[in-house]
């Protein structure tokens, strides 16, 4: 995890210090002092930090969405072929000089649950709906 704070007295300096050191003492987190609206800084902590699993949840998200909804596939057939895809990927990266990252498989899965369960929230929420809608009272 990457912190980046402003410490400007918007907020209380000391919270932000002592929330700063609580999460010091887990192993991967690091954080700088500075100001967001500096973009060059802001570019070279993100080359840096590299949320590229970030990317990958958004990404398999994204793409489980768009085969659920616009394709109209199966739910089940979305999430494998995603999933089959993604692994297949893994697996290959190491023949075009790229490393296999099983967190990167990791999040893939974590963006197709989490896209699925959008979906099928926004459905049965859509499903209600319509129902209510064309219920007569008599």
């Amino acid at each position: 995890m990457h912190g980046s704070h402003e410490m400007t007295d918007y907020y209380e300096v000391s919270l932000k210090r002592q929330w700063d050191a609580i999460l010091s003492e887990g192993p991967n987190y690091t954080y700088i002092e500075d100001m967001v609206e500096d973009s060059h800084r802001m570019e070279t902590v993100i080359d840096e930090f590299r949320p590229d699993k970030i990317i990958h949840l958004v990404a398999y998200g994204l793409a489980t969405g768009c085969l659920m909804v616009l394709a109209k596939l199966r739910p089940w057939l979305a999430a494998l072929m995603l999933f089959a895809f993604g692994v297949t990927i893994e697996f290959i990266q190491p023949s075009v000089g790229r490393e296999t990252h099983v967190e990167d498989v990791l999040a893939n899965t974590l963006g197709i649950v989490t896209a699925w369960c959008l979906v099928a929230f926004w459905r049965r929420l859509t499903m209600r709906r319509r129902v209510t809608s064309t219920r007569v009272d008599w």
